[in-house]
């Protein structure tokens, strides 16, 4: 059940981010994200975390969309759906930023671990 509600969070979140509502779309995920950890679904956060990268995207925070991308893609975490998701936005992206910013995302999303990535999320105001 607590899954199912993450899942409608983090879709009501993509609702309110295509309606430009930036700040209602945070919210959801933000909520999406916390119940998520709660119920310890790290590849349903994972999916939350794709979520927040569209929603930077959409906000003009390119280079921030990308990293949490290259994070989910690099982590593996065996929920196909987010890997795809991830994998998708990043072709629609790239061409938004330098070659070398791509290196940069990359390179930080290898060199940190998903609590800190977390506890970054859920302190800022993306």
């Amino acid at each position: 059940e607590q899954r199912g509600m993450a899942f409608a969070l983090h879709d009501l979140g993509n609702i309110a981010r295509a309606l430009e509502q930036f700040d209602q779309a945070r919210a959801y995920l933000r909520r999406a994200m916390i119940l998520a950890l709660e119920i310890q679904a790290v590849p349903l956060a994972h999916y939350v975390i794709t979520g927040i990268a569209e929603l930077q995207a959409s906000r003009g925070n390119v280079r921030e969309a990308l990293e949490l991308l290259f994070f989910v893609v690099e982590q593996q975490s065996g929920f196909e759906m987010a890997t795809n998701r991830a994998a998708a936005l990043i072709a629609s992206l790239r061409d938004q930023v330098e070659a070398a910013q791509i290196e940069e995302c990359k390179l930080l999303a290898k060199n940190i671990r998903f609590d800190q990535l977390v506890e970054n999320l859920l302190e800022s105001q993306w």
